[in-house]
């Protein structure tokens, strides 16, 4: 009897809670009139259709590498040795249409492979050593505090042994 009744009692409590914040309340359709012109206001035109979003002025480069994305601001490891080298990709964005990330690093004492460049769309850089980025795709910050993502294709060079989980 009184699991009924909490049963009872809650299923009223939600109708009552469904009530007050209107979950129940019938939807009537709302018609928006079609304006007519009138000897005083102008001809309804067409609805202006917003800017495109900035579109590459080069096709997609191919990738005979890996493609990979990776967070603004986190470490990408290519290498069998997850600690070297490592690179950061930093400041994602766009500028006079151009997709753009910021990269930055290599072997821990710079030598033989070190890179702090910008990568743009379709520009292969070569990091020696290693192997070379090219930027394929940007994913920016959806928030103030939030972070980017770039997508690179990572071709490696040949004596550069790849990890097996990028």
């Amino acid at each position: 009897m009184t699991a009924t009744r909490t049963i009872t009692t809650t299923a009223a409590a939600c109708a009552g809670l469904a009530l007050l914040l209107g979950a129940c309340a019938p939807i009537t359709p709302f018609a928006r009139p079609t304006p007519t012109p009138t000897a005083s206001s102008p001809t309804p035109g067409p609805t202006p259709t917003p800017a495109p979003s900035p579109t590459r002025s080069t096709p997609m480069p191919e990738c005979n590498g890996r493609i990979t994305t990776v967070d603004e601001t986190a470490q990408f490891a290519p290498g069998k040795n997850p600690n070297e080298p490592t690179f950061v990709i930093s400041k994602v964005g766009i500028e006079n249409g151009a997709m753009y990330a910021a990269i930055v690093g290599g072997w821990p004492d710079g030598y033989p492979g070190w890179i702090k460049d910008r990568l743009y769309v379709g520009e292969p850089k070569h990091v020696p050593t290693i192997g070379t980025f090219t930027l394929l795709d940007i994913t920016t910050a959806q928030a103030v505090y939030g972070h980017g993502s770039a997508t690179f294709c990572f071709e490696p060079d040949p004596d550069f042994e790849v990890s097996s989980t990028i």
